[in-house]
């Protein structure tokens, strides 16, 4: 039996697994959907891909699980900057301020535990797609 056809999730990291069909509805290849991760898993062999296939693979897929939002000024003319450290005497702020989350509510909690002192409404949330080049 195939491995291919045995595993819906990653077993490496745990994420789902996107399977391509072929025509005959027979399972090519899966690819773990985490890009950190990169598990490729084709017959019997299980591997990590090389990072700029797989980013070209990846540009294909639609995923729903869960994604990156940016948080914008309060005035929204654009991304809010944060610090690169959590050295409290730094003060350039060159960082933008991405999160990852499965729902924009999702995205607008963790936004809030991370930042007590600042406002935040919907309208500042912004989902974004990260592309590897």
């Amino acid at each position: 039996m195939d491995i291919v056809s045995e595993y819906k999730f990653c077993p490496k990291c745990g994420s789902e697994l996107h399977s391509e069909l072929s025509t005959s509805g027979k399972t090519l290849y899966s690819i773990c959907k985490n890009s950190k991760c990169r598990t490729f898993i084709k017959g019997n062999i299980v591997d990590v891909m090389d990072i700029d296939i797989y980013s070209r693979l990846q540009c294909k897929f639609e995923y729903k699980d869960s994604g990156y939002f940016m948080l914008l000024k309060e005035n929204l003319s654009g991304p809010l900057l944060v610090k690169n450290t959590n050295n409290a005497l730094e003060k350039c702020k060159n960082t933008l301020c991405i999160i990852e989350a499965d729902s924009k509510q999702d995205a607008a909690n963790k936004f809030k535990d991370k930042f007590k002192y600042i406002k935040i409404s919907e309208d500042m949330i912004v989902p974004i797609r990260i592309v590897e080049v």
